[in-house]
């Protein structure tokens, strides 16, 4: 008998494994929009697996959303795979998530299922 935790998880690290060989990439729109030290500081704190604190898939289009804390602030980095390649589609502070209770809600309300 196989384990149903065992297809979720292998799903995650696939993920983790192929957003670390992209090696994270700032989209355009992120920094032109969301202000480019933000997006540095982003990235750099979600490049490192170790600090993506939660992953949620958007079962609808299948992109893929990490959270992590590069300061006192939680981030959002949306990425893509475009041809067996997971790209950033963009990435951004949320000011008004201060807890990882108000990261899972925002989440939930947009849909997304947590992976991790």
């Amino acid at each position: 008998m196989t384990n149903t935790r065992i297809i979720p998880l292998m799903a995650v690290l696939v993920f983790i494994a192929g957003v670390m060989m992209a090696a994270i990439i700032p989209s355009t729109h992120a920094a032109d929009k969301h202000g480019l030290s933000d997006v540095q500081k982003i990235i750099q704190c979600a490049s490192d697996p170790a600090n993506i604190l939660q992953i949620w898939e958007n079962p609808c289009n299948g992109r893929r959303v990490m959270v992590c804390q590069p300061d006192d602030r939680f981030a959002i980095v949306i990425m893509e795979a475009v041809k067996g390649t997971w790209q950033n589609i963009t990435c951004f502070f949320k000011e008004k998530l201060n807890s990882t209770e108000k990261v899972c809600r925002y989440c939930e309300n947009r849909g997304l299922r947590r992976l991790r």
